[in-house]
């Protein structure tokens, strides 16, 4: 999937017809309005440091010295 995203407004006229084009070289068009969608917030609790793993006992550096190896 690829997302092109227009800012601003775009009369309707407009997208219609951007629609209508690339409809007619056979590419399937969507039209979602993300300003409709409510802001998402940032995740609480994930960082670097603790994220997804932070109930578990991983020391970061020794991950960091085994991925260097690895490669």
């Amino acid at each position: 999937m690829i997302v092109l995203k227009l800012k601003g407004k775009v009369p309707e006229s407009r997208l219609k017809s951007v629609m209508d084009f690339l409809k007619s070289l056979k590419i399937e068009v969507e039209v979602t309005d993300s300003s409709a969608e409510a802001p998402k917030e940032p995740a609480e609790g994930l960082t670097l440091h603790t994220g997804l793993w932070r109930d578990r006992d991983i020391d970061a550096a020794d991950l960091r010295r085994s991925a260097w190896k690895s490669t």
